[in-house]
């Protein structure tokens, strides 16, 4: 099975900024979200109320990390790419405007898998569609996208 992966409005600018080795670990990355679906995650994001979310992180490279989101007919998107910087936390960043998303994560020991199964992603239409409808930040901390 194939899956398709596309990128939030939200999150164009900052994976069209991405350079270097982080630009080709990204495009690593979406490719083996495209063949492994949710395996191709790395760990489940936290809710608000401390549950796991229907949505998930992905460490792509070094310090750079993604979150998708699960959408129905195998569609998986891209909501927010950021990397931890003294002036980023691609977690706090990332959840804004996503009301489930709490905006303090967990600590990696602590992070479930994406996914319960491998082929048992936490689709979730309305996040999907929450998500696509958020346009990007006018400017972000660090002042760069």
């Amino acid at each position: 099975m194939t899956f398709t992966v596309t990128v939030a409005a939200r999150a164009k600018p900052r994976v069209k900024a991405l350079r270097g080795k982080a630009k080709d670990k990204f495009a690593e990355a979406v490719n083996r979200l495209k063949h492994e679906g949710c395996a191709g995650g790395d760990y489940r994001m936290r809710a608000f109320d401390g549950s796991d979310a229907h949505m998930c992180g992905l460490r792509f490279y070094a310090d750079w990390r993604m979150h998708i989101v699960f959408a129905e007919h195998n569609e998986i998107i891209v909501a927010w790419v950021g990397q931890h910087t003294d002036e980023e936390n691609p977690h706090v960043d990332g959840a804004a405007d996503v009301p489930q998303l709490a905006d303090v994560g967990r600590r990696r020991e602590d992070q479930p898998p994406c996914c319960d199964e491998p082929d048992k992603a936490p689709i979730d239409q309305e996040l999907a569609d929450l998500i696509n409808a958020l346009r990007p930040p006018r400017h972000s901390r660090s002042g760069s996208p």
